[in-house]
């Protein structure tokens, strides 16, 4: 900082002798004014350059505030549309004549657990029962559910009974 000082007060002296020499000044009344010209002519190019220089940085600062705040919302969007994502894919639906058609999915839930939990509403075996994860499917008899065998359902599944 002394070294910038040192050189910007030589710089400045070598300017103004020059300049005192060209316009033929002599008189200290003279060097005193030409001085005080330079030196209010030094305050208004720094007043006028800074001012501007602040203003481009507070508009680089609503800048960078706007963009930060932007990114921010967009992770909040990003996280809320996840969020949505886990809560459908903790479910199992079941689609057919029965009356809870959402299930909260949980570890080790099997189909004829869900059936029950669903409150299948009709009093005759169904046609067929299907399973449709991950694009693929299952197809199920009822009567091998009714025999005692039992299918493991995950998260997303969904279960079409078909009467």
């Amino acid at each position: 900082m002394i070294v910038v000082r040192v050189s910007f007060t030589f710089h400045v002296s070598r300017f103004t002798f020059y300049v005192l020499r060209v316009l033929n000044i002599k008189s200290a009344q003279q060097i005193r004014t030409v001085k005080i010209f330079f030196l209010i002519a030094l305050l208004l190019s720094v007043a006028a350059f800074g001012c501007a220089s602040k203003t481009r940085q507070q508009a680089q600062v609503r800048r960078a505030y706007a963009a930060g705040e932007q990114a921010a919302r967009a992770q909040m969007e990003k996280a809320a549309q996840e969020q949505q994502r886990l809560a459908v894919d903790s479910q199992a639906r079941i689609v057919g004549a029965v009356r809870n058609s959402v299930l909260a999915w949980s570890d080790g839930m099997t189909l004829a657990r869900a059936l029950a939990e669903a409150e299948y509403e009709k009093t005759r075996t169904p046609r067929m029962i299907t399973i449709y994860r991950n694009n693929q499917q299952l197809n199920i008899e009822p009567q091998r559910l009714l025999d005692g065998e039992d299918y493991p359902l995950f998260a997303g599944d969904i279960v079409f009974i078909q009467d």
